[in-house]
């Protein structure tokens, strides 16, 4: 069968809209196909390439802009398939670029250095995160995405008691931005 990946947000419902009225016979689903076994034809959106065998597709389509390293991953994955990747327009580029920039390693260490700055009791992480990006002018979707990576590396640490607790790790190892699994998986999007 054929099986369409859609990773970023910015594509899905065109691609949901596309297949819908041009190849009504495909089951839609998120992260896996729903017939890993026999290969009906299938739209992932938010693919996760390691929960399931790729043999029983003989094509693959990306659908929506992506990186090189992508394309190669999935052809690694899936040797035996033929493997398209269908690119947007200069102006949904422009866009994606745009949200990209504002998860580069700058921006990141920008959240980071408000999120230390902002230590400590807050009634919800909803409202740590609000005040967070109100106090240092970054946006809440950069101040969210940051808690969690900077959590995952042990640089920070949160707790919920009664109030949400939010302080930094003395000492914190080393690490790369790219060492946070969920931070890898923000940059597949883009």
């Amino acid at each position: 069968g054929t099986l369409i990946v859609c990773n970023h947000p910015e594509y899905a419902l065109s691609c949901v809209r596309t297949v819908e009225e041009e190849a009504p016979r495909f089951d839609i689903t998120l992260n896996a196909p729903i017939s890993l076994l026999n290969g009906y034809n299938s739209l992932v959106l938010a693919l996760d390439e390691n929960a399931f065998d790729f043999s029983a597709f003989s094509t693959i389509i990306i659908y929506g802009l992506i990186n090189s390293g992508y394309a190669d991953m999935l052809a690694k994955k899936a040797p035996h398939a033929k493997i398209y990747a269908l690119k947007g327009d200069k102006q949904m580029f422009n866009t994606i670029f745009e949200e990209f920039k504002q998860f580069s390693r700058e921006e990141m260490l920008k959240a980071y250095k408000a999120i230390c700055f902002n230590l400590g009791k807050y009634k919800t992480k909803k409202q740590a995160v609000k005040s967070i990006a109100k106090q240092s002018g970054l946006n809440m979707p950069l101040v969210s995405v940051a808690f969690v990576v900077f959590e995952e590396l042990g640089f920070i640490k949160s707790e919920f008691k009664e109030e949400f607790i939010l302080f930094a790790e003395k000492n914190p190892p080393k690490r790369k931005l790219e060492e946070s699994k969920f931070y890898l998986d923000i940059l597949k999007c883009f």
